[in-house]
């Protein structure tokens, strides 16, 4: 590594927690006839595994939490170069697998966690898909959907208008530019929307992204810009990749590419400002992309319906325990054949089943537009205990203020 990179920033990506507490149950919630029936239904869509439904409601590893704990405590103290440099940790959403308060409140414990071994560094947290379940599938209890999705939305940190008004934000080199996190909230709000793993972006939060973005033209900030949100912009990363049948598929996001476009900033406004958003993190798909072996620099990285200058990363599931059947799809290969989907072949950073990332910004005072992103895989076989993977890295474009 040249001498004159200096280490800026460390985010700690985490995704996709499925925490499921031991009183966790899709019927719990439902009462005498009802719960009877929903239990009868659960055991055979469990056996069968239905609609790939044990692949999100096996729960967590129970010892994926402390073993991940004493990783990033062993991990801050292994690299003298970077012991100085600022902390986040990012938390893109389905912290839970059935949205109950009992998992709610136990996944936050094991954020917190986390948070004091990185030194009580900043936390930023959204909530996924799962989480807006009312504590079961959300087709059972559709009209109980608005009153979870207004609960989650007042829980504390989980409000993505707070992101917007107070972004963490980590200055650079010179004083010009700086390092923001801005994020997105992506849940659908209709239950059989959530149920199929749909997810769509808010034009109101939309906009207010734009407004805040001209706010930030007119006050002449520059840099990095980061867009954290649940869905990626894209599943699969080409809409010919799916097969359709006239339908939406299941866990894309809706209008896309028209959301890929607001983010180009292809209607130029604010005007010379250039993307929106220089990098976007998420996660929801269980699996980790583009694969390890990054480009030097971003603009060589195709991704779809992205700007050059702009880089999409998915985490993988930090402790999902997965269903037999998925789990034996990422292990033996990098196809997904066991989503239905046709023609689509993801790029894995690793094929095991518990991944976070850790992303290290390094600035150079000779190159000022760049910033060196090294990434960091994290992995685990079961949660029994966590590992650093081969570092790849990529030189990113920042705007100039």
């Amino acid at each position: 590594m040249e001498a004159d990179w200096k280490p800026v920033l460390q985010l700690v990506h985490v995704t996709d927690l499925h925490v499921k507490h031991i009183t966790a149950n899709p019927a719990h919630a439902l009462t005498g006839r009802g719960r009877w029936l929903a239990r009868k239904a659960q055991r055979l869509v469990e056996k069968w595994d239905v609609a790939n439904w044990n692949e999100g409601t096996q729960g967590h590893f129970p010892s994926a939490p402390e073993s991940f704990r004493r990783f990033l405590v062993e991990w801050r103290r292994r690299d003298p170069l970077w012991r100085d440099a600022p902390i986040w940790l990012v938390d893109t959403g389905d912290r839970t697998a059935f949205g109950d308060a009992a998992s709610l409140q136990e996944g936050a414990r094991y954020l917190s966690l986390w948070q004091q071994a990185l030194g009580n560094c900043p936390l930023r947290s959204l909530y996924g898909n799962h989480d807006a379940w009312p504590g079961t599938l959300p087709l059972l209890l559709p009209d109980q959907i608005d009153a979870q999705r207004r609960w989650i939305s007042a829980t504390d940190g989980w409000s993505p208008v707070d992101w917007l008004r107070t972004p963490l934000s980590v200055p650079l080199p010179g004083g010009q530019n700086a390092i923001e996190l801005f994020a997105l909230d992506s849940v659908c709000r209709h239950s059989l929307g959530n149920t199929r793993a749909i997810g769509e972006l808010d034009p109101g939060a939309v906009e207010a992204l734009v407004a805040r973005m001209r706010i930030s033209s007119r006050s002449g900030v520059g840099g990095l810009r980061i867009l954290a949100m649940h869905h990626p912009l894209a599943f699969p990363w080409e809409r010919h990749e799916v097969r359709q049948a006239g339908v939406l598929a299941t866990m894309r996001l809706k209008n896309d590419e028209r959301m890929t476009a607001v983010l180009r900033n292809d209607s130029n406004d604010p005007p010379d400002f250039g993307p929106l958003m220089h990098l976007v993190l998420s996660g929801h798909t269980h699996l980790s992309h583009p694969a390890s072996g990054l480009s030097g620099d971003v603009t060589s990285i195709h991704q779809g319906g992205l700007a050059p200058t702009q880089l999409q990363l998915v985490g993988g599931s930090l402790m999902l325990n997965k269903s037999r059947r998925a789990a034996r799809g990422s292990q033996d290969s990098d196809t997904v054949e066991d989503r239905s989907l046709a023609d689509f072949v993801p790029a894995t950073v690793n094929a095991v089943r518990c991944q976070a990332q850790i992303l290290q910004f390094m600035a150079c005072a000779a190159e000022p537009e760049h910033l060196l992103m090294l990434r960091t895989p994290v992995l685990s076989v079961d949660g029994s205990r966590y590992e650093a993977g081969e570092p790849d890295g990529t030189k990113l474009v920042m705007s100039s203020p």
